[in-house]
């Protein structure tokens, strides 16, 4: 019914308190999503 129609993008968000140092986990976790998601 839809052929020609493409999928929209899944968003994905990453809510985490505003600091200027992030922990190495969550800085490791957040490079890791950014890197997977492209």
């Amino acid at each position: 019914m839809l052929a020609d129609a493409e999928p929209e993008a899944d968003v994905i968000s990453i809510v985490y308190p505003q600091a200027r140092h992030l922990s190495p986990r969550v800085r490791a976790f957040v490079d890791f999503l950014v890197g997977a998601c492209r």
